[in-house]
């Protein structure tokens, strides 16, 4: 689930939300998100009021809580580390006072003052760190000071000893100076402050040597010089570095005595913590009942208010509907009225045209009875003079038969003496040789042509 958190005037959406997550969950995701460091809290805002959450609260359970009066609820990220820029106040004296003690340049670089300025919980460690910063081969007694009085603001201011430990950052680191800026710088103890034990040298016990001609001494020389400073910047070292396991010593120490002393604070804090929590939780709980009841009555007063306005309009609009209804029932009995009169002129008119219709009715149907006897009188007429034409027909048809019949004969009889007198003229011609070509074919024959005389064709 999603929970929404102003940050700085800015919404953010914290996301996989679930009842489960505390509020410490939720203002740890917001700092690393951010990029923020320091002391926050996460306050809960219902309209004009908030309401600081303990880190083992749970924001989805109070949204339930809250039911429908959730969408109200706004939760705020705010910064509460307002003690610790009173501590950084109160420090920044002694290490202004303590700035000289190195070389002008190694001063404190950017980067430290801008992580001093962002975790003012971390402000017991500037002197520390800016007396180890301070260190050059020039100075190296400065460094085995500015350590061990580093010691003193711990032990005796009491603002100091409230930080945690494991705010303190990692001892310095710094790498020896190269050899050619030792070459460059032999006489070094004339920019050493006059509040240092400079060590002595002996090249400084000798004075300045007489400067020879010969390269191979010049060369002895600056060699031997070179391995002189070598060695005593090695000593510087080892003296620092052995001033620095004492110092890590004793801290680790105080380190443990605060722990200690911190669990029991801690433990204390947290018992009288559960307790006032639990107080406030009761507490917390009967004031937000007694605001949602208060809420609930102004809501409610509202909602009166509302329905009264409401019942006055709907006594008006009633007796608006009243009147409306009066008129539409006058309007609807003088519609009856007018249509009713209407349907009965209208059925009289009916009436009137029916008996028209079926009076012209009557006298079309008379009309076709007199129709229907005259045809049937001229269909048994028609009957009769059918059958006279049949009985004509068929006595016709008798007699085109016996035509055809007494045709036949006739025909018969001529071919017979036509095809004897033929017979002699052929044989004549044929021997006389004739080129006359007979038309048509012997099987055109079988078939009868019809003629003007004969339209049934002649009958073999």
């Amino acid at each position: 689930m999603e929970l929404k958190v102003w940050v700085e005037g800015i919404q953010r959406i914290v996301c996989g939300v679930t009842e489960t997550t505390t509020c410490q969950d939720v203002v740890f995701a917001l700092a690393h998100a951010t990029g923020k460091v320091g002391r926050f809290t996460l306050i809960e805002r219902w309209r004009n009021n908030e309401r600081l959450l303990a880190p083992q609260e749970y924001p989805l359970k109070i949204l339930m809580k809250w039911g429908e009066y959730s969408n109200d609820i706004q939760f705020i990220l705010r910064r509460s580390d307002n003690g610790s820029s009173n501590n950084q106040k109160l420090v920044q004296p002694t290490n202004n006072s303590r700035s000289p003690v190195g070389n002008g340049s190694h001063n404190t670089s950017s980067p430290n003052i801008s992580d001093k300025q962002s975790s003012p919980n971390r402000i017991n460690t500037t002197p520390t760190h800016n007396n180890v910063n301070n260190t050059s081969p020039g100075n190296p007694v400065g460094v085995v000071k500015g350590v061990q009085q580093a010691k003193s603001p711990e032990s005796n201011s009491p603002v100091l000893k409230d930080v945690p430990p494991y705010r303190d950052p990692p001892p310095p680191y710094r790498s020896p100076p190269p050899p050619s800026a030792l070459r460059k710088s032999p006489n070094r103890t004339t920019r050493r402050p006059p509040h240092m034990s400079p060590v002595e040298h002996p090249e400084e016990e000798r004075g300045p040597e007489a400067v020879s001609y010969n390269s191979q001494y010049r060369e002895l020389v600056s060699l031997v010089n070179y391995q002189r400073e070598k060695l005593s910047s090695q000593q510087v070292d080892l003296i620092k570095y052995d001033a620095e396991i004492g110092f890590w010593e004793n801290k680790g120490r105080e380190q443990e005595r605060q722990v200690e002393l911190l669990q029991q604070q801690i433990s204390s804090t947290d018992n009288q913590l559960r307790i006032s929590t639990e107080q406030v939780q009761s507490l917390n709980y009967v004031e937000e009942e007694s605001e949602i009841a208060k809420q609930n009555e102004k809501t409610l007063k509202s909602e009166i208010v509302l329905v009264r306005s409401k019942l006055a309009n709907c006594e008006t609009e009633l007796l608006q509907c009243k009147n409306k209804i009066r008129k539409l029932m006058e309007d609807i009995h003088n519609e009856q009225r007018i249509v009713s009169s209407r349907q009965q002129e209208n059925r009289q008119a009916l009436e009137r045209s029916m008996l028209a219709e079926v009076e012209n009715l009557q006298t079309q149907i008379q009309q076709a009875k007199h129709a229907t006897e005259i045809n049937h009188l001229t269909a048994e007429n028609l009957k009769r003079e059918v059958g006279v034409l049949e009985n004509a027909i068929m006595e016709k048809k008798r007699q085109v038969e016996r035509l055809v019949q007494e045709m036949k004969e006739a025909n018969l009889q001529s071919l017979t003496g036509s095809v004897d007198e033929l017979r002699h003229p052929l044989d004549g011609l044929c021997k006389a040789g004739s080129a006359r070509r007979i038309i048509g074919s012997p099987r055109q024959l079988e078939n009868a042509a019809p003629t003007n005389k004969n339209p049934h064709g002649v009958w073999v």
